[in-house]
């Protein structure tokens, strides 16, 4: 059960004093107690959503179920009609929208990396043999990009990796990190799936208690609002 989330700009500071000599700053230190939530919330949750889906979920069917993500969500409340102008149009990757993509992988690569301290201009580097071996559009788009689209994506990217590591204190084995964590949630019979990708969570579910907090990684512009509406459907889909 998820049930605590918190986004992080990349390349923000650490809240609290600098870090200590156990690499957490005063803040950190300190903690809190975690919530406790009701052993029903799930069901109810779930009652909710589908009782005010129901009409929606009639116009599809399990083998063309509604699929509904972060992205999707955040267009239609954001701007409905620039959401669906968007839609007609095809995606177009250029180097600050690829950005996101190298900076994510690169520090997923980071946090699971053997060696300790490795060098953000490296972890790049391996991002971007590992997503332009692959079968995606940014794949194919890597792989033609020119070399000086892929010399300013590199240092964008380098940047966003850096200042990661330099904010983050070292994530602990015992604190369970997970990267790129995939959900998916059934509702109204399967006509109907919420799915999420998380970029890193810490901790592990524990029964009524709130033990597992999801970061959501942001490279672009900071939009609080948008941002915080992101955490709460990942909040969701996990619980």
């Amino acid at each position: 059960m998820s049930d605590d989330a918190g986004d992080a700009q990349v390349g923000d500071p650490p809240r609290g004093n600098s870090l200590l000599s156990d690499g957490l700053n005063e803040a950190q230190r300190e903690g809190v107690e975690p919530p406790t939530f009701d052993a029903g919330l799930r069901s109810h949750l779930r009652d909710e959503l589908e009782g005010a889906l129901g009409g929606v979920a009639e116009k599809f069917s399990i083998d063309g179920p509604l699929v509904m993500f972060k992205h999707r969500l955040a267009g239609v409340f954001g701007c409905e009609a620039s959401f669906l102008a968007e839609d007609e149009q095809p995606f177009v990757y250029n180097t600050h929208i690829a950005r996101g993509a190298v900076a994510h992988k690169a520090i997923e690569l980071g946090i699971n990396w053997k060696s300790p301290d490795p060098a953000p201009a490296e972890l790049v580097d391996r991002a971007l043999d590992s997503l332009t071996e692959g079968d995606s559009y940014l794949a194919s788009w890597l792989y033609q990009c020119s070399d000086v689209e892929r010399a300013e994506l590199r240092s964008l990217a380098v940047s966003s990796v850096a200042a990661f590591f330099d904010c983050w204190p070292p994530l602990k084995p015992q604190w369970h990190p997970v990267t790129e964590s995939s959900s998916r949630v059934k509702l109204c019979g399967g006509r109907i799936v919420l799915t999420g990708k998380t970029d890193l969570t810490l901790g592990r579910s524990q029964g009524g208690t709130a033990r597992k907090v999801i970061v959501d990684l942001k490279t672009g512009w900071r939009q609080p609002s948008a941002h915080r509406e992101d955490l709460r459907f990942y909040a969701l889909v996990e619980t």
